[in-house]
């Protein structure tokens, strides 16, 4: 089986920024291109259900966790248990995901808004929109503006051996912002 890659350009130059490497083990992210230097590794923990980020190629501290649970997912610092910073509360219908600081009870963040398009960003619960994800109709990009559907192309993400339609569930987009955020 071969790899699996997602291509960061910019929005505005088109320069390839970063390259995500899909492996069996987890993702490599690389500068630049296919041959760059690894600035982060995210490695899987089937286990614990949670992907582990690591600084470099070798650094093998954990720098943050992101683990899934039902509805729940948590992101945490500082080590391989370290302090939850951030809970992500899925709603029942799979459309909202709602960004808590802290536990399932701190103030709320930011909010994620799901529709066939693609997914909205918003300060707080009902705000003003910070940015869009786009999604387009083969799956084959992701395209991200500020502000909103008329916003300034920030930044363009192209499958390689790989659907971008992975991340359009809530658990998948979630997975998308731990490696591009």
């Amino acid at each position: 089986m071969g790899h699996s890659f997602l291509v960061e350009r910019d929005g505005v130059s088109g320069k390839i920024t970063r390259i995500y490497e899909f492996e069996t083990s987890g993702v490599i992210q690389r500068d630049h291109d296919h041959h760059g230097i690894i600035q982060k590794r995210f490695v899987y923990d089937k286990e614990r259900n949670a992907i582990l980020e690591h600084a470099g190629e070798k650094d093998e501290r954990v720098k943050r966790v992101l683990t899934f649970q039902d509805e729940i997912a948590t992101l945490s610092e500082g080590g391989k248990f370290g302090k939850i910073t951030r809970t992500f509360q899925v709603d029942p219908e799979g459309i909202r995901i709602k960004e808590r600081e802290g536990g399932k009870f701190g103030p709320i963040k930011r909010t994620f808004v799901f529709d066939p398009r693609g997914v909205m960003e918003k300060d707080g619960e009902e705000y003003s929109d910070k940015r869009l994800f786009i999604f387009d109709k083969e799956g084959t990009s992701i395209t991200e503006r500020d502000g909103g559907w008329f916003g300034k192309t920030k930044r363009i993400l192209f499958g390689e051996g790989l659907s971008t339609d992975t991340f359009r569930d809530p658990q998948g987009f979630l997975q998308l912002l731990f490696f591009i955020d």
